[in-house]
């Protein structure tokens, strides 16, 4: 971890006060919660074989279009290169690195129709939002335009479109027949 510290002192210009890795396997991204001067980045390793240098700048240039629209992301900050990213060397290997905003919160373990009508209208947000550029959605789902899903590959998934394409099944099975809208 003291190669990552260091790296993220040097490419994001930020003095680190403390870390704790919250998850880190040989065939998982690392993530790991950092704190400098009281506010709290999450930095990711990229360890999967889907992520890519042009997927990073895109999610990065998206992800400022959603926060300029006023929908709730965590920022992705760029390097003092002007990058998404940087890299990283670990044991021979070279990884991706990102560094955003940390968003404290938990995960939805049940769903209610007003948590599915929040979830819709901001889905409805971000595709109006990308609709200005600078990525459009034009098919699939957000995370699919960056690799997601392309090979049955352990790790290689789009857990957006698994989810969407369960409501969709769910909807056909009980003969939802309206228009899903925003």
């Amino acid at each position: 971890m003291k190669s990552l510290i260091g790296k993220l002192k040097s490419a994001y210009d930020i003095s680190i006060d403390s870390y704790k890795v919250l998850r880190e396997g040989k065939d998982v991204n690392t993530i790991v919660l950092v704190t400098s001067n009281h506010h709290s980045y999450i930095a990711k390793i990229y360890k999967d074989a889907f992520t890519y240098e042009e997927g990073l700048a895109k999610q990065g240039e998206l992800i400022q279009a959603f926060i300029a629209a006023g929908i709730p992301f965590a920022e992705r900050y760029q390097t003092i290169d002007g990058k998404y990213y940087t890299t990283i060397g670990i044991e021979g290997a070279s990884y991706f690195v990102s560094l955003e905003d940390f968003m404290d919160g938990y995960e939805i373990d049940k769903l209610d129709i007003g948590k599915v009508e929040q979830i819709g209208s901001m889905l409805g947000k971000m595709h109006r939002s990308s609709e200005a550029g600078p990525v459009i959605f034009e098919h699939g789902t957000s995370w699919s335009l960056f690799g997601g899903n392309a090979t049955d590959n352990f790790g290689d998934y789009d857990e957006n479109e698994l989810c969407f394409q369960e409501l969709y099944d769910k909807l056909f099975q009980f003969n939802y027949d309206k228009r899903i809208s925003y």
